[in-house]
């Protein structure tokens, strides 16, 4: 799939391949998902970004999946926490195509 993306997690032994393809990964893999082309993190969790992902029928909308690097599921893969994107409930308003400057190119 063109442009799905993917992150590398690389600490001591562990070198695994993150992408929205595996199960417990927030989101879907899409064609310009971008996955991957923004990371923040700390000793605790960090953050992928998708900034193509989309979110219902709006493409381009963008996620984020947060993972706990300190807890690895048998494949060696940090545990996913959580996703966020702007169709929560916790979020005001909804989610929105992104604008062509935004979007990840194809």
């Amino acid at each position: 799939m063109k442009n799905a993306g993917s992150a590398r997690y690389i600490h001591s032994d562990t070198n695994v391949a993150l992408h929205q393809d595996k199960t417990s990964v927030p989101g879907t893999a899409e064609e310009a998902d971008g996955f991957g082309s923004s990371l923040a993190g700390d000793a605790n969790q960090f953050a992928v970004g998708s900034p193509g992902e989309a979110i219902g029928t709006d493409e381009g909308a963008g996620g984020v999946a947060v993972f706990n690097p300190n807890k690895l599921d048998a494949d060696n893969m940090p545990t996913p926490m959580f996703g966020l994107d702007q169709d929560l409930d916790t979020f005001s308003g909804g989610p929105r195509p992104a604008t062509p400057s935004v979007r990840p190119s194809p």
